[in-house]
């Protein structure tokens, strides 16, 4: 089953789904252009700033049939893994997994892994993007007890009711610019004799996903030899073997329109 969705000005196409990639820090929609890979696939850019699957190679069945969809396969039984990167590089490179077919039913449009509905991709920022105003910033480094710094770690930051605020991907060099956004200037402290305070109680994170990171010495970081294969991960979809390797959640204080550097060490084999 496919959908018509506006391609280019008046070029109207039938695609297989589309993704919106968004601001993980903001939630607002990218306008600058990314570029969108898979095998067998092909993205298209509309004039929205979606990027709209208009062919798969074991959907070419799916392409031409817009009235009466395929019984097969089921609705969500395939995966397609999709690279995503930012030419201007104020995104971090990541994957993102569609499963598809999307469910064609119209009746089913409010769902999230509906056709009508596009897939929705936070994009991680990347040291080069500008910050906010009265953001609190974090600078993440991630390493291995005898000090090798661990690329691909997930960091993600929560706060006191253990929602997520912010997450962030260490690169090759195990380091990691963190925005955390709505941290308020100002609040009211907690207990019986409350008063405003400056700061925000929250816990951090971090999963670093052997398989798809990366392990770089010292010695290689500080002469600046990035490794063959840069660690690019699914923050969505961590590979479950072997486990990601855990390390223990750290407290810090949030403030407004401040940054803190925070290092954590991985007990790694």
């Amino acid at each position: 089953m496919s959908v018509v969705w506006e391609a280019h000005g008046h070029d109207v196409r039938r695609v297989l789904g589309a993704i919106e990639c968004v601001d993980g820090s903001t939630g607002a929609r990218i306008a600058e252009p990314l570029q969108l890979q898979a095998p067998g696939a092909r993205f298209v850019r509309n004039v929205s700033g979606l990027y709209a699957l208009v062919s798969w190679t074991p959907l070419a069945s799916h392409a031409d049939a817009f009235a009466a969809p395929p019984a097969t396969p089921a609705v969500g039984s395939q995966a397609l893994d999709v690279r995503i990167t930012d030419p201007a590089g104020h995104y971090v490179p990541r994957d993102a997994r569609m499963l598809l077919p999307r469910d064609p039913n119209p009746l089913n449009a409010a769902s999230p892994d509906s056709l009508f509905r596009p897939q929705r991709v936070p994009m991680m920022r990347s040291a080069t993007a500008p910050p906010g105003h009265n953001w609190s910033t974090l600078f993440v480094n991630v390493s291995a007890g005898n000090g090798d710094a661990l690329g691909g770690a997930l960091i993600e930051v929560f706060n006191a009711s253990a929602q997520l605020i912010a997450r962030g991907v260490s690169d090759w060099r195990g380091e990691c610019v963190l925005p955390v956004v709505g941290i308020p200037v100002t609040t009211w402290g907690d207990g019986e004799d409350a008063v405003v305070v400056d700061q925000v109680p929250a816990t951090v994170r971090v999963r670093w996903p052997a398989v798809a990171g990366t392990r770089v010495a010292q010695d290689l970081v500080a002469a600046g030899r990035p490794p063959a294969r840069l660690p690019i991960i699914d923050p969505d979809n961590l590979p479950v073997v072997p486990t990601p390797i855990a390390g223990t959640p750290v407290d810090i204080q949030l403030t407004a329109g401040r940054a803190q550097s925070l290092r954590v060490v991985l007990t790694v084999p």
